[in-house]
């Protein structure tokens, strides 16, 4: 079936989710793993990357205990009669020693592609961003930007994401943001980037079945009011099922322009008319 159709249909895929049991601040059971999956389902969503945090110096595991508990976490699903499948995956802080763990193939890419989740502090931006951005990509992986609008550096000044598009990365914003979970300021920046057509995936951060639940079926409504049918179904659906198929995704060629407020305008307004 064509993928437009499904995802117009409330049909989703999740690439950035915390749904494996007690590796990092997401699940905290098997128990709190299957109501994120069922919640997802109803939802629609079809495949889940799992991506645990990965901290270099603070959070590190055997990419082997993460894909230990995708299987365990998969028969649970199958026995339940649930239709989901769970991908691997891994949220990488963006660290100097990540290239070492990368050259020492202690990662994980999202759904074994060539692409990699990667996560700035909350906020500010490495010092060293657009060199390790570089090292990266010529390691042959593709960097996914997580959550960009939650940053501060970002949120100060929108036109460093010109910066990130001129390193060949992508965004991913999170369905918290649009929907506002994560106040004004955040979900303004979300849906300034959906509308200017920076955004590639819009995903859940999904970290427990509560307070951090998975809201793609409620951000997709958001992202129809501001954009089209087809730009809602690149961002939740056709784009991570071409990531999942190993397939390679476009480069954005537009760049972030800076919108001058209303106020502003008016001012200009009552100025030119006298």
């Amino acid at each position: 079936m064509n993928h437009k159709v499904i995802a117009m249909r409330g049909r989703f895929i999740d690439i950035h989710c915390h749904i494996l049991p007690e590796i990092d601040d997401g699940s905290r059971s098997w128990e709190e793993s299957i109501l994120m999956i069922e919640q997802a389902v109803v939802q629609g969503v079809t495949d889940v990357i799992a991506t645990p945090h990965y901290i270099p110096g603070e959070i590190e595991y055997d990419s082997n205990v993460v894909l230990q508990r995708i299987r365990i976490l998969q028969e649970k699903i199958n026995s339940l009669g649930l239709s989901c499948i769970v991908h691997s995956g891994m949220e990488l802080f963006l660290h100097p020693k990540l290239i070492r763990d990368i050259d020492e193939g202690k990662i994980l890419s999202l759904a074994d592609s060539k692409y990699l989740l990667v996560e700035f502090p909350g906020g500010s931006m490495p010092l060293n961003l657009i060199n390790l951005l570089y090292e990266i990509r010529i390691r042959g992986f593709l960097p996914i930007i997580a959550h960009p609008e939650r940053n501060g550096q970002v949120l100060e000044n929108p036109l460093i994401i010109n910066d990130l598009i001129e390193q060949k990365v992508l965004l991913q914003v999170n369905a918290s943001s649009l929907i506002g979970r994560n106040g004004k300021t955040i979900q303004k920046m979300s849906h300034e980037l959906v509308s200017q057509g920076l955004v590639s995936f819009v995903a859940s951060d999904g970290h427990s079945p509560n307070k951090r639940a998975i809201h793609l079926k409620e951000a997709s409504k958001s992202v129809s009011e501001i954009t089209n049918n087809t730009i809602v179904s690149e961002l939740f659906y056709n784009n991570a099922k071409t990531l999942i198929n190993h397939g390679k995704l476009p480069e954005k060629r537009i760049r972030f322009k800076k919108r001058r407020s209303n106020m502003l305008n008016i001012i200009k307004k009552v100025v030119g008319a006298n």
